[in-house]
Order: structure tokens, then C-alpha cells, then sequence
């Protein structure tokens, strides 16, 4: 069975309530647990918002859940928060992973025209500053 299908079945589900034109999170770690919607209502925010995060989500993983966390909503607005698995990793490596987060840019720019916000990684890995920077020069060399 593919990692997280019981996910994108339930993110599928109920994207079919879901609004056009909004705002959706994707990521991993403690973005997944953000209680998003009440944040949201508490800014009294009009426009719709929407956490398709998951515990675990990794930027390669992220790829084949785009579908079903981000196309199907057609939002105006994605921000990405993924990097925090990689970042506890041994082996992590930041070409690799710069070029798969490059990839899901491009993945949803080229197919909804929506504006795309790269959040840094919040972790206490001992490489995450760096990471941090490679995240930045990418979203400004991407328009994001």
C-alpha cells in the first residue's frame, strides 16, 4: 500500500466541500497539527483556509500528493512548509533536496497560476540554516 493513501483518500473526500480561491498549507511535522481553520476564524479571515499537512510528509512524498492537497482545491494562494523530515535526516542531502522542492513549484505553478510561499524550516538540525538559505535563494529565483 502506498505511504499516506489513507490521507489523500480523506483529503479527496473532503475536498469536495471545499471552496476555490483559497489558502492551503502544505507540510509536515508541526504544520500538521496546527489547528489552521481556528487560527484562521479567530483572524476573521473571509477567505477559506485549508491544512493538507501530514506528520511525516517529506518534499519527495509531497509530489504525489499534490493532486489531492493542492489541484483539487484550486486555491489562490499555497504555501509550502516541507523540509523538516529531511532535515533530521543523516543522509539528507541539499541538492537533492532543493531540485525535488524546485520540482513541486514548478509542479503547481505551471498548472494553477497561483501565487506560492515558501515557509523556512523550523527544526534544531544542525544544517537547517543552511537549508534555510537554499530555500530562499530558491523561492526568489522562482518568483515565490
Amino acid at each position: 500500500m502506498e505511504k499516506f493513501a489513507a490521507e489523500k483518500k480523506l483529503f479527496h473526500e473532503i475536498n469536495a466541500a471545499a471552496q476555490p480561491g483559497g489558502i492551503v498549507l502544505v507540510g509536515s511535522g508541526t504544520v500538521a497539527h496546527l489547528p489552521l481553520t481556528e487560527l484562521a476564524q479567530d483572524c476573521m479571515m473571509e477567505t477559506p483556509v485549508y491544512n493538507r499537512s501530514i506528520d511525516g510528509l517529506t518534499v519527495e512524498a509531497a509530489g504525489k500528493m499534490l493532486d489531492e492537497c493542492v489541484m483539487e482545491l484550486k486555491p489562490a494562494k499555497v504555501i509550502f512548509a516541507l523540509g523538516a523530515e529531511e532535515a533530521q535526516r543523516e543522509d539528507f542531502n541539499l541538492k537533492k533536496f532543493i531540485d525535488q522542492y524546485e520540482w513541486r513549484l514548478y509542479t503547481v505553478n505551471s498548472q494553477m497560476r497561483c501565487r506560492i510561499y515558501v515557509a523556512s524550516v523550523l527544526s534544531d538540525a544542525p544544517d537547517v540554516r543552511e537549508m534555510n538559505a537554499a530555500l530562499k535563494k530558491l523561492a526568489q529565483s522562482t518568483g515565490c
